[in-house]
Order: structure tokens, then C-alpha cells, then sequence
């Protein structure tokens, strides 16, 4: 589908701004920031819900099981991040291509994620007694949930500025969980209320990731405008022709016998 039928998006993309860094304008972050918010409030409003059907009280007090949380965040999150990436191919197409492909590694992704971040639900969740202990857990599988599916969809969509990708997530990997951390020690003492903290875990995370994430892309993108230059690009310019001379310097071997 053209850029130009997509009622989601009103950036244009010239051909020749294809081959530099992915644009990404004011509007369309904007746009983004609105998709993380609801994403991360479905996702959190889904585990409130399941966990309340489940213990009958939105208190960790009762006693949930950390097994269950983990499993319950894991389908919640694998939902969020298929809802995620459909909404961000509609605004920004020129970006997140390859659906079906980067739908299926965004899906490995999360259960290969669960599987490692399960243990950590039941440790803390036996280190620390008081119910809020669990929340380290769930804090810890959503950032690290974020930071993975944005590297998948870089390397996948466009992977010679999958770097760029990298660096952006593991800012946003530090901003997020440093306040993430800051919301948890203000809050891990209040376990009645700990449920309704998940909402804005969620919200907040999905948003500061994508907002990070999508502004240091913005910025790059203006230094690439505005000097021509693009540092990154390049890296991977020079991996491709060397990987070329390399095969051309096989092929005249193999020939030579």
C-alpha cells in the first residue's frame, strides 16, 4: 500500500530519502505516543482484570502466584506488541515493513522472554514477603519486553540503522526503569493498592520507551537533513562493500581451480 492511500500517516517519503535514515516527523510521534498510552493501558487494565477473577481482591495481600502473573503479563504483552506494531506500520510504513516476519520473531521473542523472566517472578516474590516484591519482576519483563521488540523491528525493517536502534533502546532502557525503580520505592509498601500501581507501570513504560526511542530517531534524522551526513548509515555501507570484495574475491579463487 502507497504512503499517500495510508490515513494514519501524512509523511511523505521521497525515493531518494529511502536509502538515508528512516523520517520520522512531530506529528507522527505524537501519533505514537497515543498508541503507547492506549497499548499500555489495555495491557495493564487485562492483567488487573484476569488477576481479580483470579484472587477475588485487587490486593497482592492474598497472596498471587508469581507463576501465574508471569503468564498472565506474557499474553498480555504478546497482544500489546502485535497491537503496538500493527499501529506503527499504519503510521509510519516506510519504517516497519515485513509484517508477518517481524510479527513471528516478535511472538519467538516473547516466549523465549517468558520463559527466562519466570524465575525471576518467583524469587523476588520469595526474597521479598510483603506482595509488592512481585512487581519487580513484572517491571523487569515489560522493559525488557520493550527493549527486545524494538531491536527485532529495527533489524528486520531496516537493518542499516539497526544500530541506531540499539542505542536508542538501551537509553530508553535506562531512562524507563530508573523511573520505573522510583515509582516502585514510593509505592512496594502499599500492597492493597499495588493491582491498580500495574496500570500505570504499563502506560508509563510503553510510553517513555516510545517516546525515547522515537525522538533520538527524530533527532537523527534532522542531523542527517541538515549536514548530509550519516555516520551510522555508513558503518553498515562499508560492512556491505566489504562483504562484496570478499565474495567477488572468492568467486575468483574458486574459478582460478
Amino acid at each position: 500500500m502507497s504512503e499517500n492511500n495510508n490515513p494514519l500517516s501524512d509523511i511523505r517519503v521521497d525515493t531518494e530519502e529511502l536509502i538515508g535514515p528512516p523520517k520520522i516527523d512531530l506529528v507522527g510521534i505524537g501519533m505514537m505516543l497515543l498508541v503507547a498510552v492506549v497499548v499500555g493501558f489495555l495491557s495493564s487494565i487485562g492483567i488487573v482484570i484476569f488477576i481479580f477473577l483470579s484472587l477475588g481482591s485487587f490486593s497482592f495481600g492474598n497472596g498471587v502466584s508469581p507463576i501465574l502473573l508471569a503468564m498472565i503479563t506474557f499474553f498480555a504483552l504478546t497482544l500489546s506488541n502485535m497491537l503496538y506494531l500493527w499501529s506503527a506500520k499504519g503510521i509510519f510504513p516506510h519504517i516497519y515493513t515485513g509484517s508477518r516476519t517481524t510479527f513471528l520473531h516478535a511472538s519467538i521473542f516473547s516466549i523465549i522472554l517468558y520463559i527466562a523472566i519466570a524465575p525471576l517472578y518467583i524469587i523476588v516474590d520469595n526474597v521479598i514477603i510483603n506482595g509488592s516484591g512481585i512487581l519487580i519482576g513484572y517491571i523487569a519483563h515489560i522493559l525488557l519486553n520493550m527493549f527486545g521488540i524494538e531491536i527485532i523491528i529495527s533489524v528486520l525493517s531496516s537493518y542499516r540503522y539497526s544500530l541506531l536502534s540499539i542505542y536508542s533502546s538501551v537509553v530508553s532502557l535506562i531512562l524507563t526503569g530508573s523511573l520505573l525503580y522510583l515509582i516502585y520505592e514510593k509505592t512496594n509498601t502499599e500492597s492493597n493498592n499495588v493491582l491498580f500501581i500495574l496500570l500505570a507501570l504499563s502506560m508509563i513504560a510503553f510510553t517513555i520507551s516510545t517516546l525515547t526511542n522515537f525522538l533520538i530517531r527524530f533527532f537523527y534524522y534532522r542531523f542527517y537533513v541538515l549536514s548530509g551526513s550519516d555516520p551510522i548509515g555508513d558503518v553498515f555501507a562499508r560492512v556491505e562493500q566489504e562483504a562484496k570484495e570478499m565474495e567477488i574475491e572468492v568467486e575468483k579463487a574458486l574459478l582460478k581451480k
